[in-house]
């Protein structure tokens, strides 16, 4: 005589095997969602740390901004400084002309009186 699976034993077994099935992937969500509260925590503490950085870094460049303003300020005042020492060389230089011909004409006359 051949039994048959009682219908409702059946049921019961595919509830408990659905159960089990249900158990696991709560374990796994659990597991994920611990990860993910883990990373959170992490991304939270280091938040702080970059806002640190950023200001530091933002305080770097507003002072090199300005290391590059003065600079700037320097070589335009470097740049009028040397126009007038050009303009001085080039005095000097009329006036150095200048006294050598006073020179040669004073020492042709010479050379005519004697």
């Amino acid at each position: 005589m051949v039994t048959e699976k009682d219908p409702k034993e059946s049921g019961i077994s595919r509830i408990l095997k659905t159960v089990e099935e249900l158990k696991a992937q709560l374990g796994d969500f659990e597991r994920m969602r611990e990860e993910a509260r883990a990373a959170t925590e992490s991304a939270v503490k280091l938040i702080p740390s970059l806002e640190d950085e950023k200001s530091r870094l933002q305080e770097g460049l507003e002072e090199t901004k300005g290391k590059i303003a003065h600079a700037n300020s320097l070589i335009r005042n470097l740049e009028k400084e040397e126009k007038k020492i050009q303009e001085n060389i080039r005095r000097d230089q009329d006036r150095i002309s200048h006294i050598d011909d006073q020179i040669k004409a004073l020492k042709r006359m010479m050379n005519l009186e004697f």
